[in-house]
């Protein structure tokens, strides 16, 4: 059987929780693909190989706090400084799966939702690659 994401938790390297987070896109790695083709190839099909990696984008949306002094505001300066942290997400599994990457606040954007709750929809931009069962997305 499967399990929910329900639950599923991102803290910055001085365990600040983003908190409230209401979706949270897939993360992950993808490569390059390049084409290794010669005219003299057996079958006359074209070739590929895998290319320069990188860490999937990994994005999540949560309601926004006006009471949020660490998590959310500190992913907004993150992103108006360029910094770079670490970060972990914790899976609300059995058990409590981790991934740890390192990245950088590549945008944020507040939606003002005209019938419901005002969200803030963060994007960070991993700098390395991923394995799993965490810890280690890394450079």
């Amino acid at each position: 059987m499967g399990e929910l994401g329900k639950g599923t938790t991102l803290k910055d390297s001085a365990n600040n929780v983003i908190g409230l987070i209401t979706t949270f896109g897939g993360f992950g790695n993808a490569s390059d693909v390049l084409d290794k083709t010669t005219h003299d190839i057996s079958g006359n099909f074209y070739a590929y190989m895998a290319g320069l990696r990188k860490g999937k984008p990994v994005t999540l949306t949560c309601d926004l706090s006006g009471n949020d002094t660490s998590g959310q505001i500190a992913c907004i300066a993150d992103c108006l400084s360029g910094t770079e942290d670490t970060y972990t997400i914790t899976l609300p599994n059995s058990d409590a799966s981790t991934y740890i990457f390192r990245g950088f606040v590549s945008s944020w954007d507040v939606v003002p939702n005209l019938k419901s709750q005002i969200t803030l929809a963060l994007t960070f931009q991993p700098t390395g690659s991923t394995a799993y069962p965490g810890p280690y997305w890394t450079t």
